[in-house]
């Protein structure tokens, strides 16, 4: 495992713009990538976002299934992105920082998870998702990755796509 931990190239955001916030803490879709120390990215679904302390926080819930590989990832160099789409208009954002380590969840969390999920499920029958596949998805149990927000870039598809967030990702 490697000792030296490669930092993003900003410092700490003052906080996310608020406009954002629903959309982070909404019915989006939510992947979280990572890298090795051979730079070799992987990705894993994202199971429900906290926005915290104002924005200078986030919590991304993941299955601890999925947790093994991106926990190895962070604990090598602390770098962490979340993209977050929302389904029904491809509003979508990623969200570069790094890692401030994870916390074993709750039944509040499982409360918060299981009302994501609920949301995400009923979101995504609007796009044609079969509400029994997405229902099929292991969620529970998860861990609370904490994170701190260093970028934020628009995703959304058009002529913004790939730019530096400031006040918001376009509109919502």
């Amino acid at each position: 495992m490697s000792t030296t931990t490669a930092q993003p190239l900003a410092g700490p955001l003052g906080s996310l713009p608020a406009d954002l916030f629903p959309l982070l803490e909404g019915a989006s879709i939510m992947h979280l990538a990572t890298r090795n120390a051979a730079l070799e990215p992987m990705s894993v679904l994202g199971f429900g976002l906290r926005v915290e302390d104002g924005g200078r926080q986030l919590t991304l819930f993941l299955p601890a299934t999925l947790s093994e590989v991106p926990l190895r990832n962070l604990r090598d160099n602390g770098q962490m992105a979340i993209s977050v789409v929302r389904p029904t208009d491809s509003r979508a954002l990623q969200i570069k920082g790094i890692w401030l380590g994870e916390r074993r969840t709750d039944e509040s969390d499982r409360a918060f998870v299981s009302s994501y999920r609920d949301a995400l499920t009923q979101t995504l029958g609007l796009v044609g998702v079969p509400r029994s596949m997405w229902q099929r998805v292991v969620w529970w149990p998860s861990l609370a990755l904490r994170m701190e927000p260093r970028e934020v870039f628009v995703q959304t598809p058009g002529p913004s796509a790939g730019s530096r967030c400031g006040g918001g990702a376009g509109p919502s």
